[in-house]
């Protein structure tokens, strides 16, 4: 259920920012706002790989970093998150072995 509801907002995700991009341009603060929470639920289905191109991409698009741009200061910081530790997923979703 829980995977579904997650696939669900990627996919809503995906089609906003085709919205966004075709009627905002590529480069709009919308669309890197998109980009960036389709990073974080791509994150959360364990695909570190896209997450971080989301975000990388994310982080592009825009100003450049200043005090009045706390977007992507956000940014910056769930690139950094998902590159920390790659092999978190894959410990959350590990099961225990059993004691002999």
């Amino acid at each position: 259920m829980i995977l579904q509801i997650i696939l669900v907002r990627a996919t809503a995700y995906e089609r906003a920012i085709k919205i966004w991009e075709a009627n905002l341009g590529a480069e709009h603060p919308q669309v890197a706002t998109g980009v960036n929470n389709l990073g974080m639920v791509m994150q959360d289905l364990g695909d570190l790989n896209g997450a971080r191109a989301a975000f990388e991409r994310a982080i592009k698009i825009g100003k450049p970093i200043s005090a009045q741009n706390i977007h992507k200061c956000h940014r910056l910081n769930n690139l950094g998150m998902v590159m920390q530790e790659p092999g978190r997923f894959e410990r959350r979703t590990r099961r225990p072995s059993s004691a002999p």
